[in-house]
């Protein structure tokens, strides 16, 4: 229960492309929908800095598989996370599976490159990072992007679980 709690307290991201592949194609997940929000690192790093970031070696949230030991050493700080040594630089962060974020990522919209919806029947670009801000692919994300900003500043309550966040 300790770890749930501790894994619910955090927003996790992937760092590879073929680990999301992977989920998307797994039996549990491959016949629903799923909106992948890809984000810039650095962006994010920069945005909540790298106190409340954490590294992990393995999918965190994963019992499949003989799962490795779990614990609050599972998560390392930036500066500390042991990354192996190699004879030649690799081109992926493939030594990490995750990386984690305490609590929030307020506005994630400004670290997003851009959104996927995921669907048996094919992928489609939801929305995309444009150079002067942020381009809703649909009218619906428009409005939904409009109504968070207003709820976000206050202007009135609203529930926005559709919202991707």
């Amino acid at each position: 229960e300790q770890w749930l709690r501790l894994l619910n307290s955090k927003v996790f991201f992937w760092l590879q492309r073929e680990r999301v592949s992977r989920l998307l194609g797994a039996p549990a997940y491959r016949d629903s929908s799923h909106l992948i929000i890809t984000v810039d690192t650095q962006l994010l790093l920069g945005h909540i800095g790298d106190d409340s970031v954490t590294l992990s070696r393995i999918n965190t949230g994963s019992t499949a598989y003989r799962a490795a030991p779990r614990g609050r050493d599972t998560f390392k700080q930036i500066a500390d996370y042991p990354h192996p040594p190699r004879r030649r630089a690799l081109k992926s962060a493939s030594d990490i599976a995750e990386l984690s974020v305490a609590g929030t990522v307020a506005d994630i919209l400004s670290v997003a490159v851009y959104a996927d919806l995921h669907t048996p029947d094919g992928t489609q670009l939801v929305w995309k990072r444009e150079p002067r801000g942020y381009v809703a692919a649909t009218e619906r994300q428009r409005r939904l992007r409009r109504e968070h900003t207003r709820q976000v500043r206050g202007e009135y309550p609203g529930d926005f679980s559709t919202f991707p966040s």
